[in-house]
């Protein structure tokens, strides 16, 4: 996702995941950064179960990304790291509409 991808702007880019297996690529951010991440495609172990609730105050579709600020304080507190791996799913999108999106996460 670009919204994942975006705040890791220290790497050189464009930037790419090497081709290995998905456990022997990842970038582990440091406690002192944080980095914005979806809800799709993700691993959570059950140590960071608490972090999974998804705020109802904001639209639907950036609660996960707010979720994700939360949940790195709380990793934070708990000595958890959050990591980043090349992808391991591919997704078939729905056709919709895009400026409809755009609109709702204004």
């Amino acid at each position: 996702s670009h919204k994942t991808m975006a705040p890791l702007n220290a790497l050189p880019l464009p930037f790419f995941f090497e081709r290995k297996a998905a456990s022997e690529n990842l970038i582990a951010l440091s406690h002192k950064t944080m980095a914005p991440f979806n809800a799709q495609a993700t691993l959570w172990f059950r140590d960071a179960f608490a972090a999974l609730y998804l705020p109802t105050t904001v639209h639907g579709r950036v609660s996960d990304i707010w979720r994700s600020y939360a949940a790195q304080a709380a990793f934070r507190c708990q000595g958890l790291s959050l990591a980043f791996s090349p992808p391991v799913v591919e997704q078939d999108r729905n056709a919709h509409d895009f400026m409809g999106d755009y609109m709702s996460e204004r």
